[in-house]
């Protein structure tokens, strides 16, 4: 009896789409902090957009650059609307949440970031869809996707990090999944 693989990983994720012949135009990142391994590494040929707030990640962004021809990164909070943010950021930078969004976390430091909305930044660079999104923003989540209306509509792969029990004021995953179904993508 042939036994489905489990895709538990974001590579093996990505592997499988590229298996099934799926080419993305563009890649976005949101919540780089170090890296997100297997996000990239299987469309070399891809547009690479990473956002992460954190002034101290912007180092690992330059570097995954490097790599790419089409690689490009800006330091702000993806949000619904532009502006700046307050981050509770943590003292190894991850984990660190917007506290208007997820709230004040412990043993974490208040600082302003600018906020930045993904459509924006996809005209800003001239990304083209079909789009893979991935976003990791401890909670904020659905504020992210609140600012890439038009790109979703363009987006065939959505990776979420997302809660199965409360924290602070971040969505649970059945809120998370009602709102994607309004959106048109199923879990």
């Amino acid at each position: 009896k042939a036994k489905t693989p489990i895709r538990d990983s974001i590579a093996e994720i990505m592997l499988f789409a590229k298996q099934l012949q799926f080419k993305p135009n563009t890649i976005i990142d949101v919540g780089v902090n170090t890296g997100t391994p297997g996000l990239f590494e299987f469309f070399p040929d891809a547009k690479l957009l990473m956002i992460d707030p954190i002034s101290e990640n912007e180092p690992f962004m330059q570097y995954i650059s490097s790599l790419y021809d089409d690689a490009y990164y800006d330091v702000c909070a993806a949000s619904t609307n532009k502006g700046e943010l307050t981050m509770s950021v943590f003292p190894s930078y991850g984990g660190s949440a917007v506290i208007e969004v997820v709230g004040r976390q412990m043993k974490s430091v208040d600082r302003k970031v600018p906020a930045c909305r993904i459509d924006d930044l996809v005209e800003k660079y001239g990304a083209t869809g079909p789009f893979v999104i991935k976003v990791d923003t401890e909670g904020g989540e659905m504020d992210v996707l609140g600012g890439a209306v038009k790109t979703l509509e363009q987006t065939e792969i959505l990776i979420l990090e997302t809660r199965v029990r409360p924290y602070l004021n971040a969505p649970v995953l059945l809120d998370v999944t009602d709102k994607l179904r309004a959106w048109g993508f199923l879990p």
